[in-house]
């Protein structure tokens, strides 16, 4: 394989964004906070709908009829990666048991869960952000020493502190903000978010939060039709 030297090396392609990548922080946001609140709302509820059918799922994979005890059980895991490895654990004996060597279910329940995952962390964000108004642009330091001046340039606006209000995560997250030095005295210490979503980008989350439920919710009588046909062939 040719090589190229270093400095004519190709640069390297960009990756797609993902639909459940974290948005670029909105140019401005929301003028009045129901409606973020209410875009918050819409996204955990469409979410929690998700994990109902998922509950579902579960238990019609370990108990076709009368499935409550199964279905209580799931509920009780709290995180949604316990929930995912509950799912993935019956499936994997249940497709042992009636096989689906023509992949009509078991892939299609894969990308279900994989999909789900990757909007979980999204999830969390909203369910764990805070809403709070920016009342003034935030102006990143943007200082240059010299040796025989001292250079302040203009400095820019911080996009990630828009005007109006935005949902973003509380200063204790430290796994969600950053921790610069402040730009003012009085506020030595500024907590950066990672994620500022105003009602647009909640509201998108809500969508494809129903979109994966409208998917999710065809699987338990899939599978009971399934196991009644492999049962029938045995």
């Amino acid at each position: 394989m040719a090589k190229y030297p270093k400095e004519k090396r190709p640069p390297p392609t960009p990756k797609m964004p993902k639909a459940w990548d974290v948005p670029p922080p909105p140019s401005k946001g929301d003028d009045d906070p129901d409606v973020l609140y209410a875009a918050v709302g819409r996204a955990l509820s469409n979410w929690a709908a998700l994990e109902d059918t998922m509950a579902s799922i579960f238990s019609t994979l370990v108990a076709p009829w009368g499935g409550e005890v199964a279905a209580r059980a799931f509920g009780s895991i709290l995180t949604f990666r316990g929930k995912k490895e509950m799912l993935e654990a019956a499936a994997e004996a249940f497709f042992f048991t009636y096989p689906d060597p023509e992949g009509k279910i078991a892939p299609y329940l894969k990308d279900l869960l994989l999909g789900a995952q990757n909007f979980s962390h999204r999830r969390n964000e909203i369910a764990h952000g805070i809403v709070q108004r920016n009342t003034q642009p935030i102006r990143s330091k943007n200082v240059e020493f010299h040796l025989l001046h001292f250079d302040t340039t203009v400095p820019k606006v911080d996009p990630k502190y828009p005007i109006g209000y935005v949902l973003r995560p509380t200063d204790n997250s430290s796994n969600k903000t950053t921790m610069e030095k402040g730009r003012v005295i009085l506020v030595p210490v500024v907590y950066v978010p990672d994620y500022v979503y105003a009602s647009p980008e909640v509201l998108r989350f809500a969508e494809q939060f129903e979109s994966i439920h409208k998917f999710a919710i065809k699987f338990p009588l899939a599978i009971l039709g399934h196991r009644d046909r492999a049962k029938q062939q045995s």
